[in-house]
């Protein structure tokens, strides 16, 4: 009867200790990875729908930013990306029908086996001045880690207070 008494105590120990440690994995915060923004703006490339999207070569790049920037005089030059060492990011709402909206709180974190990418949708409050203008935000933006799929998060939508 002892022993099997301590092997049951053993056993009951050993779980939670072993939960202990399970625990204590997923308390670590996972590392924030470096966001670097290329160029944010609100007239992005026509499409009804939203984007997010990974830029995977020089090429595509070059055909988003033309898209993008078509409308612009002088027309300016994408810059060289470091396809190598990090990846590029499009991010990009739908289109609204007033001025006032922005992606913001943009966060990379590496995860076991994937870069998550968090960001919110802001909208101007009730009271705030805003232009009667189509838009279409959009952020374009590097993390500084390669090689992992991505993937999106967008958060609960905020709405800019603009009563003062």
């Amino acid at each position: 009867m002892g022993s099997s008494r301590t092997s049951v105590t053993g056993l009951l120990l050993a779980v939670v200790f072993l939960s202990g440690c399970i625990e204590i994995l997923y308390d670590d915060p996972l590392p924030e990875l470096e966001v670097k923004t290329i160029v944010k703006g609100y007239n992005g490339f026509r499409s009804e729908d939203s984007v997010e999207m990974v830029i995977g070569n020089q090429d595509e790049f070059e055909e988003i930013w033309g898209k993008a920037f078509k409308s612009h005089h002088p027309f300016p030059q994408p810059p060289q990306m470091d396809f190598e060492r990090q990846t590029l990011i499009l991010l990009m709402l739908d289109m609204k029908y007033n001025g006032g909206y922005e992606i913001t709180d943009l966060e990379a974190v590496r995860g076991s086996n994937h870069i998550s990418v968090s960001y919110r949708e802001e909208h101007p409050g009730k009271y705030c001045g805003v232009p009667e203008i189509f838009t279409k935000p959009f952020h374009l933006f590097t993390v500084s880690e390669k090689g992992w799929p991505v993937r999106f998060n967008k958060m609960e939508t905020v709405y800019r207070d603009c009563k003062n």
